[in-house]
Order: structure tokens, then sequence, then C-alpha cells
């Protein structure tokens, strides 16, 4: 057995060999690119649109009043009874 102290393994060489394309073909993947851009955001503006004319127009609350008409009608029968008696 051969025993190194003090020695560090060498790193892994990467290997990297970059492709290149013709210009032309370049052009035409961008082109692509902002066509396919162009559409998504032409049907996301379109999904939104829909969304807000789907909704209602804000109306009155009325289950809302009454409930709270009907809460401080409670409490002042009941501060009368317990408070003024």
């Amino acid at each position: 057995m051969n025993f190194q102290f003090f020695s560090t393994p060498k790193p892994k060489k990467f290997n990297y060999k970059p492709r290149f394309q013709k210009p032309e073909n370049e052009e035409e993947t961008q082109n692509d690119k902002e066509k396919r851009n162009d559409e998504f955001a032409v049907r996301l503006h379109e999904s939104w649109e829909k969304r807000r004319k789907k909704k209602e127009p804000h109306s009155f609350p009325l289950k809302l009043v009454i409930w709270g008409v009907l809460i401080i009608i409670a409490l002042l029968y009941l501060y009368r009874k317990f408070f003024i008696s």
C-alpha cells in the first residue's frame, strides 16, 4: 500500500466545446421567440379582460346593513335592561 500524506486529489476537468449556429438560423429562432411571446401576451390580456368583465358591479351590501342594525338593536336592549333599570 502506498500512503501519501498531505496530497490533494486533482479536480476533474471539464471539457466544454461550444456549438455555433449560423447567423440566419439564430435570427429565425429569435423571431420565433418574439412571436411566441407576443401571442402569450395577447392571450394573457384577453383572459384578464374576460375576468374583469365577468365580475359583477359592486352592489349595496343589504345583508351586512341588516345584520348591523340587528346587532345595534340587541346591544341597546341589553344596555337599557341592565344599566338603566
